[in-house]
Order: structure tokens, then sequence, then C-alpha cells
């Protein structure tokens, strides 16, 4: 039950910071400011629920706010078999789901990796190639192989297919 209080203050802080984020920057410009915050925002949404107040919440709330629950205890009837607690189903389904949108996300990325690794119009080249100033030229054009027709301009004789 821990992991999902965890998760759930995890969740709320992103949420918060992200609105306070999209209000600061709507218009801001400066992207490496921007990929800062939000690495910032990520680190301290994981990381402040794991610090505990010195008072707790009994100090926050008011006296007519705060709920004293009677205790529970629960014994193991001895059987072995115990069925599935809610939290631990819905801890289960929540990292199912991440693990699958992990995985959906590392076969994208590595989707654009390798469209970026077999792009022959893609603007690294190294400096001995040519001393003239490239342009970026799109992938294709009205004819489609401006691209390669770049290419054979800047690379040497027989690197150009």
């Amino acid at each position: 039950m821990n992991f999902l209080l965890y998760l759930l203050q995890v969740h709320i802080a992103l949420s918060l910071l992200f609105v306070v984020y999209k209000a600061l920057s709507a218009r801001n410009t400066h992207f490496t400011a921007r990929r800062v915050l939000l690495l910032g925002i990520l680190l301290f949404a994981l990381v402040y629920p794991l610090f505990r107040l010195p008072g707790g919440v009994s100090d926050a709330l008011p006296a007519e706010l705060q709920i004293t629950l009677p205790e529970l205890q629960v014994k193991p009837d001895g059987s072995g078999d115990r069925p599935l607690s809610p939290y631990q189903f819905i801890a289960g389904v929540y990292g199912g789901v991440a693990l699958l949108l992990g995985l959906r996300l590392a076969v994208r990325l590595l989707s654009i990796v390798g469209l970026r690794r077999h792009n022959p119009c893609d603007t690294w080249a190294p400096a001995a190639w040519s001393s003239a100033p490239r342009e970026r030229t799109p992938a294709r054009s009205s004819t489609g192989y401006s691209c390669l027709l770049r290419l054979s301009t800047i690379l040497p004789t027989g690197q150009a297919s």
C-alpha cells in the first residue's frame, strides 16, 4: 500500500507541476532552460515523497479535519492461498501498463534511431568532404531524388551510392 501512496503522490506532483510549467513557459523559446526545468520537475516529483515532514500531517491540518480510524488486525487463516488484494491488483495493472508503454517507447526510439542512421539526407558529414556550407535539403522533392543528387555533389567519387 505504501507503493501505491508513493505513486499517487508522484502523479499528483507531476500533474500540478506540469500545469505550472505550461502556464509559465507557454511562449518561452529558451528550449534548454525548459528541458532543464522539466527534468527538475521530474526529479522533484520522484524524490519529494521519500522525505517526511518533522511534524507530519497532524501539525498541518486542524483537529476538526483529522480522523482517527480504528486499528484492524488481519491474521492469515493458515490455508496458504491468500486472495489478491485490490491494492496488489491495481499495482499489478499499473506496473503492466507502465511496462507496455515503456516497451512501446523503446521500440519507437529505436525506429527513430534507425531512420536517422539510414537517412542519406542527414546534415552530418565530415568537414573534409566539403568546405562550402551545406543547406538542409528535404528527403523528397518534386523529382524525388534531389537528396541523392545533392550527396553526389558533396561526396568524393565512389561514395555516393
